[in-house]
C-alpha cells in the first residue's frame, strides 16, 4: 500500500499553520505584493507602445503575453510560473488518469513506485533544470 499526501498538504497555508503569526502576515503581504506586481506588468505590457498591433497591408502582427515552444511556455518577462503551474497540472491529470492503478491490490508497490517514477514524476520534472524559481513557486 502506498500512502499520498493530499494536495492540500503542500499549501503554503498548511506549512504556516506552525509558524509565528508575524511570519504568517509577512508571507500573506508579500504574496499579495506580488500578485499586485505581476498584475502591474500586465498591465504596463498591454498599454505599452512597443505591443500595439502593427498593421501591415489589409492585416496586422499583434504580440502576446506567452507562447508555446518545444513543450516550455515562455512569458513576456520569461518568469517560469505559468510553465511549472502547467508541469503541476500535467502531473496531476496523470495521477488522477491512473487511480484504478494506484488501487489495485494485485499491482506490487514496486511496480507502482516504478510506474509514478515514469510517468507523473517524469510530466512534473521535464525540463525543470531551466527553470529560474522564485520563493513563491517553491
Amino acid at each position: 500500500m502506498i500512502f499520498f499526501l493530499p494536495p492540500s498538504y503542500f499549501k503554503c497555508e498548511k506549512i504556516l499553520d506552525s509558524v509565528p503569526a508575524e511570519l504568517n502576515e509577512i508571507c500573506k503581504i508579500y504574496k499579495e505584493l506580488e500578485k499586485t506586481k505581476i498584475d502591474h506588468e500586465n498591465k504596463m505590457y498591454d498599454k505599452s507602445e512597443v505591443t500595439k498591433p502593427i498593421t501591415v497591408a489589409d492585416w496586422f502582427i499583434s504580440f502576446t503575453r506567452w507562447f508555446k515552444y518545444l513543450g516550455y511556455i515562455i512569458l513576456y518577462n520569461l518568469c517560469d510560473d505559468q510553465d511549472v503551474a502547467a508541469r503541476i497540472a500535467s502531473a496531476l491529470q496523470a495521477i488522477g488518469a491512473l487511480h484504478l492503478f494506484w488501487k489495485c491490490e494485485q499491482v506490487e508497490l514496486y511496480s507502482k513506485y516504478l510506474i509514478f517514477l515514469a510517468i507523473p514524476l517524469n510530466l512534473l520534472l521535464c525540463g525543470c533544470e531551466s527553470w529560474a524559481l522564485k520563493e513563491t513557486l517553491v
